[in-house]
């Protein structure tokens, strides 16, 4: 007579119980993921103000613009040009037409907000609101001088 081997399954699990489990997993980490997204608080931009007065200020402070052109070299140069005529990406900054506003306010708006379209990061989550009025001198400055160079015969 003959016998069979005894039936091993012991501790072997199926496809559809592993995959149960694999789905199971996948959706409580998916759940958590989705649940900090949801509780993570926003962190928006509050763009403060910016004067013609705090302009001029700056503007005859030596070490506030000597801080805004070492801002406009670190981050601003690579897009706008070194001397602020144009570059990689940037346009220009040292002629009368500016896309968003060329006022004190108008250009200090932009380097804090940025314009994520258009390829400008937002520096107001790096930078103090210091080193951004500074650099807002600093390209005020170099864009009155090069458009008065520009209009003269």
């Amino acid at each position: 007579m003959i016998t069979s081997a005894p039936n091993k399954k012991g501790h072997t699990i199926s496809f559809w119980k592993l995959f149960l489990i694999l789905v199971g997993t996948l959706s409580v980490f998916g759940g958590m993921i989705i649940f900090f997204i949801i509780v993570t608080p926003k962190t928006t931009l509050t763009v403060t103000t910016i004067t013609d007065k705090e302009i001029k200020e700056l503007q005859g402070n030596s070490a506030a613009l000597e801080n805004g052109y070492i801002q406009y070299q670190l981050r601003c140069a690579r897009c706008h040009g070194e001397k602020l005529d144009g570059g990689l990406e940037g346009p220009s900054l040292i002629d009368t037409e500016w896309i968003y506003g060329n006022t004190a306010q108008s250009i200090f708006k932009v380097i804090t907000v940025g314009i994520p379209s258009k390829g400008m990061p937002a520096w107001g989550k790096q930078l103090q609101v210091e080193d951004i009025k500074a650099l807002t001198a600093v390209i005020i400055d170099l864009n009155t001088k090069n458009t008065a160079k520009t209009d003269t015969p």
